[in-house]
């Protein structure tokens, strides 16, 4: 389960492109069976934003939800 702020889909690279809730949901559905989501996820969002531009907070919660299964 991943749950997250519109800080994630807000922010924008250096052409001033969103990372947008289509980019999130595919990065999401790409990373659905990695072992370390949050990491991968992270370094993906950071290598897209602009550093130079001010962004609003963003916050990502990932929840394995197969290791709640017993």
């Amino acid at each position: 389960m991943f749950s997250y702020s519109d800080g994630l889909t807000d922010a924008q690279n250096a052409d001033g492109e969103s990372f947008s809730e289509a980019r999130a949901l595919a990065l999401f559905k790409q990373q659905f069976d990695s072992p370390d989501k949050s990491a991968e996820l992270y370094k993906t969002f950071i290598d897209f934003i602009d550093p130079h531009k001010a962004q609003d907070d963003m916050s990502l919660l990932v929840v394995d939800c197969a290791l709640l299964q017993s």
